[in-house]
């Protein structure tokens, strides 16, 4: 699981140390009041084939401690109907902040969360933040 965590963070400012995972990953800061007080942040989520109960299952330890955190308002989990499609979990989820989402991901105690994950590679995510361009 560590080995795919570092993956998707190439590309995002992060630190290594170690044999553990450190998480310094950097979003820039949204001005929540123009996005109607919250920022969404997108998380087209990898599963290995024939592993989706697995990754299910660490999805939903995962959404457990997002779902505790400071500005964390909401999420939904979506499931691929195509089994072609390329994402078989897309999680949507709204935060109050940039910040309190950073703060989650910088947390210790997710750290120590993927220090032990046992998913081994069942689940990968690729979260980004965005913001509403046009709303019906």
């Amino acid at each position: 699981m560590k080995k795919n965590i570092q993956n998707y963070l190439k590309g995002l400012s992060c630190l290594i140390v170690g044999v553990g995972l450190v998480m310094a990953i950097s979003f820039p800061e949204v001005n929540a009041a123009e996005q109607g007080g919250h920022i969404i942040v997108i998380n087209p989520l990898l599963v290995a084939k024939g592993r989706e109960q697995d990754a299910l299952a660490e999805y939903w330890k995962y959404s457990e401690y997002f779902g505790k955190q400071p500005g964390y308002v909401s999420s939904k989990i979506h499931r691929a109907i195509n089994p072609e499609a390329k994402f078989y979990l897309v999680n949507i989820a709204v935060w109050k902040s940039a910040a309190h989402f950073q703060a989650a991901l910088n947390s210790l105690e997710l750290k120590k969360m993927v220090d032990v994950s046992t998913a081994s590679g069942a689940l990968i995510p690729n979260p980004g933040l965005y913001e509403v361009i046009q709303a019906p």
